[in-house]
C-alpha cells in the first residue's frame, strides 16, 4: 500500500513526507525528478523541446514505473505518476504542437492514461499540496513563478478530476506543517487499520 504527496514544485511534499516517515516509522520514499531526467540524458528544469520533454517524460514513467512496483509493504512517497501527468500537461501550449505528427500528439493523451493507470493501481491514497508555501529556489527546480505553479496545480486537480472514482484522495488545505503532518499521519493510520480489518475479515470467511 502506497501513499503518495502530490503536488507542483515547491509545495512541501518532500519536507511532509519525510516528517510523516519519521512520525509513523513508515517507509519513506524520496523522488528527484531532476536526478531521474539526468540519468536519462536530461534536464528536466532547462529548455527543452516539446519532442525532448515527450522522451524525457517516457523515461520518467518507465523509472517512475520500475520504482513502485519493487516497493515491499507500506510507504510514503514525496511524488506520484499524477506529478508526471502535471509536468508534462504544463509544457503544452495552444501552439506547441506545430510540427508533431498526430502520433507523437496522441502519444500525450496515452501518457497521461498510463499516468493514471498506474496511480490506480499502487496508491491507497493520495495527498495534494496545493501553491501557498513561499517558494525555494534551487538548481533543481523550476524559476520562481507564481502562476507557473499555480498552472501546475490546476492541471493536477484536472487530473484529480479525470480519477474521480478510481483514488482516494485529501487536498491538504492548511499551510501549517504540524498540522500537515497530523491529517496525513491520521488517515494513513485509518487506511491501514481498514485494510487489516479486511484482511482478518477475510481470513474469518476462509
Amino acid at each position: 500500500m502506497l501513499y503518495g504527496l502530490a503536488g507542483a514544485s515547491g509545495t512541501g511534499k518532500s519536507t511532509l513526507a519525510r516528517s510523516v516517515a519519521e512520525a509513523m516509522d513508515l517507509a519513506l520514499v524520496e523522488t528527484s525528478i531532476t536526478a531521474m531526467g539526468r540519468s536519462a540524458g536530461f534536464d528536466p528544469v532547462g529548455q527543452l523541446t516539446l519532442t525532448e520533454r515527450f522522451d524525457l517524460q517516457e523515461a520518467l514513467l518507465h523509472q517512475f514505473t520500475a520504482m513502485v512496483q519493487s516497493i515491499k509493504g507500506p510507504a510514503i512517497l514525496d511524488r506520484t505518476p499524477m506529478d508526471l501527468c502535471m509536468y508534462l500537461m504544463a509544457e503544452i501550449a495552444m501552439h506547441a504542437g506545430q510540427g508533431l505528427d498526430a502520433a507523437r500528439l496522441a502519444w500525450a493523451a496515452g501518457y497521461v492514461k498510463r499516468c493514471t493507470d498506474l496511480t490506480d493501481r499502487y496508491f491507497d491514497h493520495v495527498f495534494i499540496t496545493p501553491p501557498g508555501l513561499p517558494y525555494e529556489t534551487a538548481a533543481t527546480r523550476p524559476p520562481a513563478d507564481p502562476a507557473y505553479q499555480l498552472h501546475c496545480h490546476l492541471i493536477l486537480m484536472g487530473v484529480v478530476s479525470e480519477m474521480d472514482g478510481h483514488i482516494d484522495y485529501d487536498v491538504l488545505r492548511t499551510t501549517d506543517h504540524a498540522a500537515r503532518v497530523d491529517f496525513v499521519s491520521d488517515v494513513i493510520i485509518n487506511r491501514l487499520d481498514a485494510h487489516e480489518a479486511d484482511r482478518k475479515s477475510s481470513l474469518h470467511l476462509h
